[in-house]
Order: structure tokens, then C-alpha cells, then sequence
């Protein structure tokens, strides 16, 4: 195996990391959301915050990433990582 092709499957892999990491982080915003109350949850009100930042700074993945690593899966849809 060359370096060149060493190095595509390195990015691919951290695409398919990433994507997953935005699923997951998607999952427990919601979660934590849910676990909001009146009082004294401050510090799910950061969770929250700090996740949805962290979200946002995963999701500078290119589109067209995306559907490159979906592409080599043979999925059709980000969703179906899951599966």
C-alpha cells in the first residue's frame, strides 16, 4: 500500500468518525434538553451550549466529504451508519 493510499483511508476514516460524532452529539442534546428543568440545571444549560459549539465546528465537514465516504460504504444516506 502507497502513502497516498494510506493517507485517503486515514481521511476517510476520520469522515466517518466525524459523522458519527455529529449523530451522537445530536442524540445527547436532545437527551440533555429533555432533562431541563425550572431550577438548578445550570449546568446542563453549559452542557447543552458546549455540545451544540462542538456541533457546529464538526459539521464544517464538506458536503461533498460526506457524500464521498457515503459513496465508498455503498450507503445511501448518513443515516444508515447506524444500521
Amino acid at each position: 500500500m502507497t502513502g497516498l493510499q494510506k493517507l485517503k483511508i486515514s481521511k476517510n476514516k476520520k469522515l466517518l468518525n466525524d459523522i458519527v460524532r455529529v449523530d451522537v452529539l445530536n442524540d445527547e442534546i436532545e437527551y440533555a434538553k429533555s432533562q431541563l428543568q425550572p431550577h438548578d440545571t445550570g449546568h446542563i444549560h453549559t452542557a447543552i451550549s458546549w455540545m451544540e459549539h462542538r456541533l457546529e465546528e464538526l459539521k464544517g465537514i464538506e458536503e461533498d466529504d460526506v457524500e464521498k465516504i457515503s459513496k465508498s460504504l455503498k450507503l445511501t444516506k448518513t443515516e444508515d451508519l447506524n444500521k
